[in-house]
């Protein structure tokens, strides 16, 4: 196991994945607009869920220690690969409950 700092300071840019960023903020961010247009009331809890812990979670596994070293290690990819498929989905449909 790598030392906390090496864990907490892993960084690298995966194009890809901030492409697919932008894209959820932008179409989330639109559908709140036309939700408030019409006014429905969406709940502040679920915008939080869907860009904090959704999303945030999806950028931490992108562009952090586990999208970083996921090349090298095989534990790393095996731990971002399962968190996208169960926890980042499960954020995500919990915010638009």
């Amino acid at each position: 196991m790598p030392p906390l700092d090496a864990v907490l300071g892993a960084w690298s840019m995966n194009w890809p994945a901030l492409v697919i960023l932008i894209a959820a903020v932008a179409l989330y961010s639109k559908g709140l607009i036309a939700a408030k247009r019409r006014d429905i009331r969406w709940p502040l809890w679920n915008s939080f869920a869907f860009f904090a812990l959704g999303l945030g979670s999806f950028a931490a596994l992108s562009f952090g220690f586990p999208g970083t070293y996921s090349h090298d290690l095989r534990w790393a990819f095996t731990l971002k690969v399962t968190s996208y498929l169960f926890v980042v989905r499960c954020w995500l449909a919990w915010a638009s409950r």
